[in-house]
């Protein structure tokens, strides 16, 4: 049974795949969490649920979003979310969590793109139809990464940076 592990302050301790590549890949079902429900939590990274099956209810600041098969929810750093299942529907869907400092290591480049993305309130969350560029670069960072193929790190960066 999957389980989201939290701090006292309702974070989430992250588990990346790889300790060292701070990225995070999941093609899991809600059925696999107790009740089919993710905990309450936030973290520093962005996170990128898509729906492949099903549908699910998804919360970003207590706002309800129904995410059903082929739509997509990309949620901004430190925003507090939570899903659970519609009904007695289960849901399929593809998570991918990174941390927004992967994304370059020029703070240059990350003060002028990055932080006024990561730090802007007004958008905690951006809903996504599955088809979306963002979707797609995201989708096939997370393929990518279940290839596992000699460097595939460097391309899921690639990928993650065609955002």
């Amino acid at each position: 049974m999957a389980q989201i592990r939290l701090r006292e302050d309702d974070s989430e301790i992250m588990y990346y795949n790889d300790p060292e590549v701070p990225f995070y890949v999941a093609d899991s079902w809600l059925s696999s969490f107790p009740n089919r429900e993710m905990l309450c939590h936030w973290h520093e990274d962005i996170e990128y649920i898509h729906a492949l099956e099903g549908s699910m209810a998804y919360y970003v600041n207590e706002q309800e979003i129904i995410l059903e098969a082929g739509q997509a929810v990309l949620v901004n750093s430190r925003q507090l979310h939570h899903s659970h299942a519609c009904g007695e529907d289960d849901c399929r869907y593809l998570c991918v969590v990174f941390r927004p400092d992967i994304l370059n290591n020029s703070l240059a480049i990350r003060y002028k793109y990055i932080d006024p993305v990561v730090n802007a309130s007004h958008t905690p969350y951006l809903l996504l139809p599955g088809d979306a560029p963002i979707c797609q670069c995201l989708d096939r960072a997370a393929q990518l990464h279940g290839e596992k193929a000699p460097g595939f790190e460097l391309r899921v960066l690639g990928r993650l940076n065609q955002m």
